[in-house]
């Protein structure tokens, strides 16, 4: 938190009230209106937010590898996909194991973690004095969320199958 002085400090207070009370030439704002004005806006810029689907996802991982692999390869990552993972992979499964992850290998507060799943919470008091969006925390879960994903702890397999 910076330092205001207290001058400064007086002065954003007057300057709230004035705003909020308004003056002879202009009306005064409800804040508390205004808040949920920019918070619905805000709502309104993540919902038309469309994240790919795990079929995008992994189409555009073949068609980035593609070049690398073997003919036997080329045929056999996008039959199976389409046999065994489009349309039975679930967001659930995603998501739980997102949760698993941050439960167990992470020191992010509960609140964090359940924010990013956008989970409610549980408790009707809790949920009243919990009303931030925790976005720069939820940020950096996020972040190292992306860097476990594609990190030094994901296991390469190899093929040792003869054919």
């Amino acid at each position: 938190m910076k330092d205001v002085s207290l001058k400064d400090a007086r002065l954003a207070r007057d300057a709230a009230r004035l705003r909020v009370k308004g003056d002879r030439s202009t009306a005064g704002v409800d804040i508390v209106q205004e808040r949920r004005k920019a918070r619905d806006e805000m709502k309104a810029v993540e919902a038309k937010v469309v994240l790919p689907t795990f079929e995008e996802c992994a189409e555009a991982y073949i068609r980035a590898n593609w070049s690398s692999w073997s003919e036997k390869h080329r045929d056999q990552w996008p039959s199976s996909l389409k046999r065994y993972a489009y349309g039975r992979v679930t967001v659930h499964g995603f998501r739980s194991t997102f949760a698993t992850w941050a439960e167990e290998c992470t020191d992010y507060p509960d609140g964090v973690r359940e924010a990013a799943l956008a989970h409610k919470y549980k408790s009707e008091t809790t949920a009243a004095y919990q009303r931030g969006q925790k976005l720069e925390k939820r940020r950096a879960l996020m972040k190292d969320w992306a860097v476990f994903l594609t990190g030094a702890n994901v296991t390469q397999f190899e093929d040792r199958r003869t054919g």
